[in-house]
């Protein structure tokens, strides 16, 4: 393999890990809150499916969305959540 091919390789998986964490917090956060992914997608304007797909990691969430995730946690978590919680290191938990 060239040096090109495994740095493809290298990146698909750090992007992926990236997407895992923000998913796990995501999920994480939702389940504090007492939500479930129908009630977080209504609330947060988005689709069920689209929730889904961010928790399990297959997406990840443009600036607004985050934003507006992050407004409705705060709402019913009733403490601040800042848009860094959901990319945390999921080590900490872990640990």
């Amino acid at each position: 393999m060239n040096c090109l091919s495994n740095c493809t390789k290298t990146a698909r998986f750090l992007r992926m890990q990236g997407l895992d964490l923000v998913g796990h917090k995501l999920r994480l956060l939702r389940q504090q809150a007492g939500l479930t992914t129908e009630e977080l997608a209504v609330k947060a304007g988005i689709k069920k499916r689209y929730l889904i797909n961010l928790e399990m990691g297959r997406d990840q969430p443009g600036l607004m969305r985050t934003y507006k995730l992050a407004h409705v946690l705060t709402e019913c978590l009733g403490r601040s959540v800042d848009i860094g919680e959901f990319t945390e290191a999921k080590s900490q938990e872990v640990a």
